[in-house]
């Protein structure tokens, strides 16, 4: 058995003192000195060699422990420990500061990397594509937000689940995976969608990812964007010519008072523009309605229990029963709470004039996995042209200007929402189906409130 590198030393020590100890011992016999005092003398001697040897090998044990603890600390992570009293002239203290400068590089290192990793997850939780990794078993690695939404799972409930109880095999086989655009609908949201796929190494682990984005929404988004640029065009354009015919029908008609016309010609010239400047207030009412779409703001969303937007609506149509079908407790949405008034106030608004008579509509909200699904029935005549529902200028009322239906969606899509009508089937009528995301455990922790 090989003995301690610190106890070699301390015999190396006693090695290189022996031959000066056995030099005085026999010096001390020619001297006129007693036994007893010759005895007495390598006693002493003896004894502070094997104290210098035991200082110099407590000593070494001492700075060996030391750096022990500094490389451990490296070893598991702990970066902010550092050695002191560092010399560069000799090779313990060099040894001490080159560890000191590994640690500070080492922390530095794992900053920047946390860093990294927040800006990265910060930028899957917004994008617009929905991201999963499995490992080698198909098991889900890694899910960001939209992820989770497709698959209506908070995210402690989907990591860790097999592909298989996700269904999520088909899109993972080889040889059955769409390879094109192909229709779908996933726990949380139905549409057209897009595959792509790729391999990803770490530490030495092959893992699968998918990238699923949504057709459908990307085609809207762009179709939003060409009427918002045509809209802007048709106002521009429409305003420059309307304002100087408002002034000229007020100019034409001032000038008419000073002059003396027949009673029955005067009169049909002041009805005349004074109906030219109705239509053109009229119309520039309408065109900047419009343009109030085109520009739209982000939404500024916060923590909100939407339960008092919900119990507010029966005061809209007073003259019609609601019954409303509310959870117990606070209904609590990400959102902003003024748009998604708005939204609710539109469909409420819409329920009631698709009526003829005063009828019933019926409100019902409840809980979907990670969504609230609120319902509005009305007792109306339905959709009649499910394909122009949400074209701009398109409308069925009366009265209507299109612009409703077509902002409430974009509202609700940009909370990561649906919002879709379909006719009922027990009788004639029609449907509102709004289905809004739950707060994820983040947001609701940001705000201090459990997640139940």
């Amino acid at each position: 058995m090989s003995l301690a590198f610190e106890t070699r030393l301390c015999m190396l020590v006693l090695a290189g003192g022996l031959p000066s100890l056995t030099a005085i011992a026999v010096a001390m016999f020619y001297l006129p000195l007693s036994p007893y005092t010759i005895v007495l003398l390598l006693s002493l001697l003896t004894s502070i060699l094997v104290a210098c040897a035991a200082m110099v090998r407590n000593r070494v044990r001492f700075h060996l422990l030391t750096l022990v603890n500094l490389t451990e600390a490296v070893r598991l992570g702990e970066y902010m420990l550092r050695g002191s009293h560092a010399n560069r002239h000799d090779a313990k203290g060099t040894l001490v500061t080159n560890i000191n400068a590994i640690a500070g590089a080492l922390q530095q290192q794992r900053l920047e990397t946390q860093e990294t990793r927040h800006l990265l997850n910060k930028i899957l939780a917004e994008v617009d594509v929905a991201i999963l990794a499995f490992d080698k078993s198909l098991k889900l690695r890694l899910a960001n937000n939209m992820a989770l939404r497709l698959l209506a799972l908070e995210e402690h409930e989907a990591i860790g689940k097999p592909s298989g109880m996700l269904g999520m095999d088909f899109l993972l086989s080889d040889d059955d995976a769409p390879s094109e655009a192909f229709e779908y609908d996933f726990p949380g949201a139905s549409g057209t969608w897009r595959v792509q796929r790729s391999q990803h190494l770490e530490r030495g682990n092959s893992f699968r990812l998918l990238f699923i984005v949504d057709l459908r929404a990307a085609l809207r988004a762009e179709e939003l964007n060409v009427w918002k640029r045509l809209i802007q065009v048709i106002s521009h354009e429409v305003n420059n010519s309307i304002t100087p015919i408002i002034s000229l029908s007020a100019t034409v008609q001032s000038l008419l008072s000073e002059v003396k016309l027949d009673d029955e010609l005067a009169g049909e010239l002041n009805g005349g523009l004074e109906l030219i400047a109705q239509r053109s207030q009229h119309l520039h009412y309408f065109v900047r309605r419009y343009a109030e779409m085109a520009r739209l703001p982000a939404p500024n969303k916060i923590l909100t229990d939407i339960s008092p937007l919900l119990s507010r609506l029966p005061a809209l149509v007073s003259d019609t029963r609601v019954m409303l079908d509310l959870p117990s407790g606070p209904l609590l949405a990400y959102c902003d709470p003024v748009q998604m008034d708005l939204v609710l106030v539109n469909l409420m608004k819409n329920a009631r004039e698709a009526m003829i008579e005063p009828g019933v509509i019926s409100l019902r909200c409840w809980q979907e996995k990670g969504f609230w699904q609120l319902e509005i029935r009305d007792e109306g005549v339905g959709v009649t042209n499910h394909a122009n529902l949400f074209v701009p200028f398109y409308s069925t009322k009366k009265n209507g200007n299109g612009i409703g239906l077509i902002v409430s969606r974009q509202i609700v899509e940009s909370h990561g929402g649906s919002l879709g009508l379909r006719n009922r089937s027990d009788r004639s009528g029609c449907i509102a189906e709004l289905r809004l995301p739950k707060p994820t455990f983040m947001q609701l922790n940001h705000h201090g409130m459990d997640a139940n």
